[in-house]
């Protein structure tokens, strides 16, 4: 595949998944929200590590944000 064209699909595929992400947030769909971290993620907020943590805490914490 030729160097642009590859670049633009792996900036459609980001895109993808950012959009995937912010839809699991903006509906406190832990599912969508999960499938778009690695299941080797690291993540560590203090309060919850790893990519369950993040999505097990993230909808209590935004509903309290409404």
């Amino acid at each position: 595949m030729p160097e642009r064209l590859e670049a633009a699909a792996d900036k459609i595929e980001i895109m993808n998944l950012s959009s995937a992400y912010m839809r699991g947030l903006d509906r406190l769909d832990g599912e969508i929200q999960r499938s778009t971290f690695w299941d080797d993620a690291f993540l560590s907020y203090g309060i919850y590590e790893g990519p369950n943590g993040f999505v097990e805490c993230s909808p209590s914490t935004l509903m309290e944000q409404i």
